[in-house]
């Protein structure tokens, strides 16, 4: 079937439309070059250019130049020349002929009345510049007339001897039918020839030439007899639909146009080769060169649609091939196009521009059926370079992926594309099924391969997916389907997360680098959020879901899965772990912008590796509530540990930034800081007094480690904390000399550090809990501190010297009294000096 040249319809890119913007029918078409005429039952002669042009496939764009009102009457019969440049209109009984650019009458011929039929016949080579016109009058006269630009003369003349309703007009010969027969007028001899009689008068009567001397005319049983001028036939009849319209002949092919489809025959064989569809056709004409046929129904309609057919573009050609196997001919089919278009453009280089948008948009197309071609077969690697040149539409690459669709989406993917099945090139009306899936290519190359797993092949796919969108997910070929490719990207990463976690910092297909799992999927921004919320939850991503709550600036929800992926209440091995979620808790209250609606910036602000240790940093309250509620699940819960770590980043917490003016401007929330130091604060859940009064008594060690952390790594000065500190030491010691002697001695390190501070602690309480206490015989050297803070250096020279008889012991006390002495005074001059030397900073408060 590949030996005869195809045929194919293209639909137009616009509608024809007139000024008045009103419905009207077709009732006749006529063509030649670029021109287009079209005439409507409303009397209207329209002039409309074509042109081929690309938009997702090849169509005829139609461009209306002149309308205009040449009868009362519908117009029956439309003939045109270039050889004249003549338009020819048959309507009512009136004749009338037209220049063809302007659409003004032929001052050369008169308009002829009591017309039956006419016949224009254009001069058999390009040098003729003449037509010849037959003509048919009711009173059974029969006119010939040569017509050139400049005059019109009759050359022949003759009695019919009935009425031709029909008639063409040949160089030696004029075949007509009456109302009983065919007949044919010889003008040399003037001798008519009966061809065959018309038995079935319903049948419409179509003439068209195959030969300069043999003819098609439609028979009786739906039949095309072949005949010459003298009534023989040289060849069997060929069967054509009992509803024609139109009868056309060019290159031994025969177009048989009926209401719905558009039959292509052999002239030499009589065999169908081809049957096109198109529906609801009334009216069709064949340009003169034969390269196209124009078809339309006269519907009346605002809009008429004119269908254009003809034979195969190239690259349909090519896409015959790679259907067939023969990838490397349709390459070569692709080079040979592109040799053409380089010669067309060194022949007329300001005219070619066309051609290259054609060229370019055909090859694409060619290469995006080559890339499904290759993808078929499991060759991904060449897929790929034929789809980074092609015009690739992602969402018929994710189809094929099942899952990576939106599901509110409907799609139908393109069945061009489908090279899953044989088409049958001859018959365009093919039922075309799905595309194979993934998981039946893979089903089908685990046959074949050695592992016979088609989850393996499955999860190459995916690879070859994910790299090849990641790598040109914001170049033009995607631009758009922006939406798709991150959604899409977005679930590969789910599905992929070993794979990507372990390529980012290894040789990954990637032009763009990321620290982490989490940080490249923070870079898809324009995703379809309903739907991947229900991907993630059928996929248990929960990690994955409350990073896109996040973004979409649902912090509570996020927060909240976060939680519980900590406590070990729900399960994801993509979950980084409890430092994760604390670490989000530090973020929120250190850089709070980063969760405004779409920003993951948390991702790089801190690792979920590590807390932040050191420096001064600064918070902000706007989204304290949600640390405080967060802080308290963990007390309820008992998650201890992870408690302690949040307090000790909120013990560093001692600058507060106003949260009426934020580094992104004035807030809409009311301000919501600490007025005053010491006093509890309600509005502020994140200040000391409330944190105190939430862990105690119920949480003393967690108490002590806020405490301590605040006192001595941010350096706070308040001496009702302080005190509250060494209280609580002291009572930790006490209770730990009943335990391990490890546990005993990290306390009593602490609390002697506290001692030594100079802090302003109850120096009396604490000397009279130390010596009421069972334990006080282990507690000497505390007392030694105490009583060194207390001044009572005797008091403490007489237990060194007394109780434990060490005269070197007290000397050491001695020299460290005087040392201590002048470290308390250092200590008080110099918190003297920075309070009224440095002013405090205007959005900046100390808690």
């Amino acid at each position: 079937m590949m030996a005869h040249r195809f045929y194919a319809v293209y639909p137009p890119q616009s509608d024809i439309k007139i000024e008045t913007n009103t419905a009207f029918s077709v009732t006749r078409l006529a063509s030649f070059d670029n021109l287009l005429f079209i005439g409507c039952k409303e009397g209207l002669l329209l002039q409309s250019v074509f042109e081929e042009t690309e938009e997702n496939i090849t169509c005829y764009s139609f461009s209306l130049i002149i309308s205009r009102k040449v009868t009362n009457h519908p117009i029956a019969d439309l003939a045109a020349s270039r050889v004249t440049s003549i338009v020819l209109v048959l309507a009512g009984d009136q004749l009338q002929i037209f220049n063809a650019e302007t659409l003004e009458p032929f001052t050369v011929f008169p308009s002829l009345n009591s017309v039956v039929s006419f016949s224009l016949q254009g001069g058999p080579a390009e040098k003729d510049t003449s037509n010849k016109l037959a003509v048919c009058l009711q009173t059974r006269i029969l006119n010939v007339y040569r017509i050139t630009r400049s005059r019109c003369e009759v050359t022949y003349s003759v009695e019919l001897p009935s009425l031709a309703p029909a008639m063409l007009c040949a160089t030696d010969v004029l075949v007509f039918a009456t109302s009983t027969h065919y007949l044919c007028l010889d003008f040399k001899t003037k001798r008519i020839n009966e061809l065959f009689a018309r038995t079935e008068k319903h049948v419409r009567p179509l003439i068209t030439q195959v030969s300069e001397t043999e003819f098609l005319l439609s028979g009786p049983g739906a039949l095309g007899i072949f005949v010459d001028s003298t009534g023989a036939s040289q060849r069997p009849p060929v069967s054509l639909s009992s509803n024609l319209s139109s009868l056309f002949c060019q290159d031994s092919l025969i177009f048989a146009v009926d209401d719905e489809f558009v039959s292509i025959h052999s002239a030499k064989t009589q065999e169908q080769l081809q049957t096109l569809v198109v529906k609801n056709t009334s009216t069709a004409c064949m340009s003169l060169d034969g390269k196209r046929l124009f078809l339309t129904s006269s519907q009346a309609v605002r809009f008429p649609q004119i269908y254009t057919v003809r034979s195969e573009t190239w690259d349909m050609v090519a896409r015959r091939l790679i259907l067939a196997g023969c990838t490397t001919e349709a390459q070569d089919c692709v080079q040979r196009q592109y040799r053409r278009l380089l010669d067309l453009c060194a022949e007329r280089p300001a005219t070619s521009s066309t051609a290259k948008l054609l060229f370019t948009a055909r090859s694409k197309r060619v290469f995006t059926l080559m890339g499904f071609y290759f993808f078929e077969f499991g060759r991904l690697e060449e897929a790929k370079q034929f789809f980074e040149k092609s015009s690739l539409n992602v969402c018929d690459l994710l189809y094929r992926y099942v899952d990576l669709l939106p599901r509110n989406y409907t799609f139908t993917p393109s069945s061009d594309l489908n090279v899953s099945i044989a088409v049958q090139a001859q018959v365009e009306n093919t039922p075309i099924s799905s595309p194979n899936t993934i998981f039946d290519l893979a089903e089908t190359l685990a046959s074949c391969s050695k592992d016979k797993d088609p989850a393996l092949c499955v999860r190459k796919y995916r690879i070859f997916l994910l790299e090849f969108l990641l790598e040109h997910r914001r170049s033009r070929i995607f631009e758009k389907h922006t939406q798709f490719v991150e959604t899409a990207l977005f679930k590969l990463c789910i599905l992929l997360q070993d794979y990507v976690s372990a390529n980012l910092t290894s040789e990954f297909s990637l032009s763009t680098t990321y620290d982490s799992w989490e940080a490249l999927i923070s870079s898809f921004r324009n995703v379809d959020v309903k739907d991947l919320f229900t991907f993630l939850i059928e996929h248990r991503a929960h990690h994955a879901q409350a990073l896109l709550c996040s973004w979409q600036g649902d912090l509570s929800t996020a927060l909240d899965i976060w939680r519980r992926l900590a406590f070990g209440e729900l399960d994801d091995p993509s979950f980084p772990g409890p430092n994760f979620y604390l670490n989000t808790l530090v973020t929120l209250l250190l850089k709070p912008l980063f969760f405004h609606g779409d920003s993951p910036s948390l991702l790089r602000a801190a690792s979920p590796d590590q807390l932040p240790t050191a420096g001064q940093p600064v918070g902000s309250p706007v989204h304290a509530d949600l640390v405080w509620q967060h802080l308290g699940s963990m007390l309820t819960s008992q998650q201890l540990g992870m408690a302690d770590q949040l307090l000790v980043q909120l013990a560093r917490l001692t600058l507060w930034r106003d949260v009426g003016m934020t580094a992104a401007g004035p807030s809409n929330e009311p301000p919501a800081r600490p007025s005053e130091v010491g006093r509890l604060l309600p509005s502020f859940p994140l200040s000391p007094e409330n944190l105190l009064c939430r862990l105690l008594p119920e949480f003393p060690v967690l108490a002590e480690c806020y405490l301590w952390h605040r006192i001595f790594d941010a350096g706070d000065k308040d001496a009702a904390r302080h005190s509250i500190l060494a209280d609580l030491q002291l009572d930790l010691l006490l209770k730990a000399s009943e335990g391990p002697a490890e546990e005993f001695s990290r306390y009593r390190t602490r609390f002697r550090e506290t001692l030594l501070s100079p802090n302003e602690l109850p120096l009396d309480r604490l000397f009279e809990k130390v010596t009421m206490s069972q334990r006080q015989n282990l507690l000497l050297e505390e007392q030694i501190i105490l009583l060194c803070r207390l001044e009572r250096h005797e008091d403490a020279l007489r237990i060194l010297l007394r109780e434990r008889r060490d005269v070197g012991a007290a000397l050491r006390y001695c020299d460290w009294c005087v040392l201590m002495h002048l470290r308390l005074r250092a200590a008080r001059e110099a918190l003297m000096w920075s309070g009224s030397r440095t002013p405090q900073r205007p959005n900046d408060l100390k808690v």
